[in-house]
């Protein structure tokens, strides 16, 4: 198992969530080998020599595929990390039973996957040669890779349409819902809505529409949250979706909403204006075409709301420590 962890990159808290699922779906630790690779950034303090990432979008994004910061111990991209794990764990020379590997993400961990899984230079299970693998070009034969996409903020989307469609905001109490789709300048409209308090009930909501987006109009019914959580941080909150008009209108109003990492604009990827490990992909639209080839499972938990109480909204008592892992 090769876990990304969410945007706080707390490599040890995911490392303990794990075991404690592996300990519970009564697995035995013999039969599992797990990895949880902690991307840093400066802010993190590395050790000399140790990959850091600078997180400047795209260009230094370690969801995106960005490389690491060349004051760094290397310039090396995030998505090769994953590449270069799934070679080392495919090898029967070290792990002659290894039969299936899970690369999974929730969060922006789930966002570094789903992108992952669509442009990664490794073949999809079945399609690799030990030739290939000698040459670093692909798996080992023989592991199956499934990835497993979870809670992302954000996808990515291939083409410039963009889902539309006008929803009610109706809520089951007085709460304020403050989930939604937690973008960050991307337009994405796939994710699930999370509340911070009390339940959800879906409203009415028209017909679903793949179309066009356009920028200049925008997407109606966003707004900010204004409220602070623990980590000082504001979130794009969900406020009912209703048509577009001049003074309601989506978070992304220009045209960043198709570049790298919302989406995949071919313009600037013939212009090479993308991170490197897109930029050199040996063969990216071979990659997307074999996408459907992949084992690949999308999860949103739409009513998992408690989080140890890290986001100060949510009781500690509602989630189970991994105590064995924590020692306290």
């Amino acid at each position: 198992m090769n876990v990304s962890f969410g945007g706080r990159r707390n490599a040890r808290d995911y490392f303990c969530y794990l075991k404690h699922i592996v300990e519970a779906s009564r697995i035995s630790p013999n039969e599992t080998f797990m990895v949880v690779p902690k991307l840093e950034q400066e802010n993190d303090i590395p050790r000399p020599g140790e990959l850091w990432w600078n997180g400047s979008k795209p260009w230094g994004d370690w969801r995106s595929g960005a490389s690491s910061d060349n004051r760094s111990g290397g310039v090396v991209s995030s998505y090769s990390v994953f590449d270069e794990i799934l070679r080392f764990a495919s090898n029967r020379s070290r792990f002659p039973l290894l039969e299936k590997a899970v690369v999974l993400g929730h969060s922006a961990g789930g966002q570094t996957v789903h992108r992952y899984s669509l442009v990664s230079r490794l073949p999809p299970s079945g399609l690799s040669t030990t030739q290939e693998a000698e040459q670093g070009r692909s798996l080992f034969p023989g592991l199956h890779v499934r990835y497993v996409v979870g809670n992302p903020s954000t996808y990515l989307y291939l083409d410039e349409n963009r889902w539309e469609y006008t929803c009610s905001n109706e809520t089951a109490d007085s709460n304020e819902t403050t989930g939604g789709n937690d973008t960050a300048g991307g337009n994405d409209t796939a994710g699930g809505n999370e509340t911070a308090g009390g339940n959800e009930r879906a409203g009415s909501c028209s017909e679903m529409l793949y179309r066009p987006y356009k920028p200049a109009l925008g997407r109606a019914g966003w707004r900010e949250d204004r409220r602070r959580y623990a980590w000082n941080r504001r979130r794009t909150g969900f406020d009912g979706l209703a048509p577009v008009n001049e003074t309601s209108r989506f978070a992304c109003q220009n045209e960043s909403y198709n570049s790298w990492h919302y989406g995949l604009n071919w313009a600037e990827v013939e212009a090479r204006n993308v991170p490197p490990y897109l930029r050199d992909h040996p063969n990216l639209a071979r990659a997307l075409e074999l996408y459907p080839s992949r084992d690949v499972i999308y999860l949103v938990g739409q009513n998992d709301t408690c989080t140890d109480g890290y986001l100060g909204f949510c009781f500690e008592s509602c989630w189970m420590y991994n105590y064995s892992c924590y020692g306290t």
